[in-house]
């Protein structure tokens, strides 16, 4: 008989996402080295993406807290996905929170990357602004420029766009999937975006109390970090380091139609 496994899943979108990779990766080695787990259950606070978890493992239950008293008294293992110990625990060696999540759980996963796709078709040459999901943990800041530099970006000619952070789930999963390129402060979007292989441009901000690796996406080719004081990242400035990565996305699209 397997072990039976219960997953904790943070109650914030972008630290959510995070464990996808760790708890893949985690019931994979389970099952090449001969301790598949027999049951597995998952309790996600958020309803939209439960969706990615059942996809995780075959017959595993999403559930809702609170936790049954029969499933906390029959499992043999109980994992919280814990972003604020994590990141304590491992701040001083500089760990990414999915490294960190691993190292908690005795895990070390292949790709940092969540494992979600995108079904939709991209537009060419077009530029998705992004903010912070509504269901993103609170953070102390907000890049006060991105109404700017959409106005910017349409004086160049560019099709660039702002998207709504209220979006539900799947919808933000659409428009992400739909750009070319994606441009804005450290969040779920900047994150999908990133899943996807888009090209990605993501201010981080210095003074949110994560060091720089914590949340980066350098296994996505496309990506690029500007790291700092949001006040220093005014429109023009992110304009200037973004438009280099538009003219090489156009190009990169123009080949591919060649080809057809």
């Amino acid at each position: 008989m397997g072990d039976k496994i219960v997953f904790v899943i943070p109650d914030t979108l972008e630290e959510a996402l995070w464990a996808l990779p760790v708890i893949s990766q985690h019931l994979g080695n389970r099952l090449v080295t001969g301790r598949a787990a027999e049951k597995v259950y998952c309790f996600c606070p958020i309803v939209d993406i439960r969706y990615l978890f059942t996809a995780c493992w075959h017959g595993m239950e999403v559930l809702e807290f609170p936790m049954p008293e029969e499933i906390r008294n029959e499992v043999d293992v109980l994992f919280e996905f814990n972003p604020d110990k994590s990141y304590a625990l491992t701040q001083a060696v500089g760990k990414h929170i999915v490294e960190a999540y691993g190292t908690m759980l005795g895990t070390v996963a292949m790709s940092i990357l969540p494992p979600i796709a995108s079904k939709e078709r991209e537009e060419p040459g077009t530029v998705l602004v992004v903010k912070r999901h509504k269901l993103d943990r609170e953070m102390v800041g907000s890049w006060w420029h991105s109404d700017e530099f959409v106005r910017m970006g349409k004086a160049f000619g560019i099709p660039v766009s702002l998207c709504n952070e209220n979006l539900e789930f799947r919808e933000l999963v659409t428009e992400v999937g739909r750009a070319s390129v994606v441009v804005g402060i450290r969040g779920t979007g900047t994150l999908l975006a990133s899943a996807f292989g888009k090209t990605v441009m993501e201010l981080s901000p210095e003074n949110w109390g994560t060091h720089k690796n914590w949340m980066s996406k350098w296994e996505n080719k496309r990506y690029r970090m500007m790291y700092g004081d949001l006040k220093d990242m005014n429109a023009i400035f992110v304009w200037e380091r973004t438009r280099v990565l538009v003219e090489e996305a156009a190009k990169k699209n123009a080949k591919q139609w060649e080809r057809r």
